[in-house]
């Protein structure tokens, strides 16, 4: 009893203490130095859960530090130990959501046609994105914008640069089953700009139209032809891009 009395007042102390308190113990017996990884991540899994259930009940605006911490069950000391401030505790919510929203595992056979995996998984990403939670966080990021440019803009670039990565693998699977030649420099380079034109044609205009306001539920019902238009013209802009006749940004 003694020592949960010891963590109680540690809880209820200053800031200082209450971060030690965290930080220092795992189960019922206080312990020196930093937690263990699993207990560390749980602590960070839960800022970050609490964090994105406030921002999208609150907005960016609305939302506070002490309610996050709150909601995490978790002190204030333990939050400012992780992220300097509310702009940098959203950075994290976002890009975390990206990075669960466009993470998929490939399940159409290497054998399917490209045009067929490329439809198929430009599909599935817009019809992750295209979610009230993830456009929700779009809005959100594109009202701070002029506030906070940087990160309106890693924004952009994270989901750019995840869709564009998978994009990479399946043009390389591809590459790989044709038994072409491994790529030089010049054709890896090319091969990532086929990939950020892939993303650029699929989701901007459907994106775009759902941070604006659209109905989303209209917007999904258009994700099929919407793909299948945007795979064709990259099928056709990605051959002129291969053969090195023009570059994406």
């Amino acid at each position: 009893m003694r020592v949960r009395k010891g963590q109680q007042r540690a809880e209820d102390g200053g800031l200082a203490k209450q971060a030690k308190a965290e930080e220092g113990m795992s189960g019922s017996a206080p312990r020196a130095g930093r937690p263990p990884n699993a207990m560390a991540g749980e602590v960070e899994e839960r800022i970050l859960e609490a964090a994105k259930q406030v921002f999208l009940e609150r907005g960016y605006d609305g939302a506070t530090l002490d309610e996050i911490a709150g909601t995490a069950r978790a002190g204030k000391a333990t939050l400012y130990s992780r992220y300097p401030g509310k702009e940098a505790l959203f950075a994290a919510v976002v890009e975390r959501n990206i990075e669960r929203t466009l993470t998929i595992e490939q399940p159409l056979p290497r054998s399917a046609p490209l045009e067929e995996r490329l439809v198929w998984a430009g599909k599935e990403l817009l019809g992750r994105m295209l979610t009230l939670e993830v456009v929700s966080f779009m809005r959100m990021v594109s009202a701070t914008a002029s506030r906070f440019p940087e990160l309106a803009k890693r924004h952009h670039d994270a989901a750019r640069r995840q869709s564009a990565g998978m994009m990479a693998r399946v043009l390389a699977e591809e590459l790989r089953a044709a038994d072409a030649p491994a790529p030089d420099a010049a054709a890896l380079q090319r091969l990532e700009a086929a990939s950020r034109l892939f993303f650029d044609l699929v989701f901007p205009p459907l994106q775009f139209r759902a941070i604006m306001g659209g109905d989303l539920d209209k917007l999904r019902t258009e994700i099929p032809s919407h793909t299948a238009q945007a795979v064709q013209l990259f099928m056709a802009a990605g051959k002129a891009c291969w053969a090195g006749e023009f570059e994406p940004s």
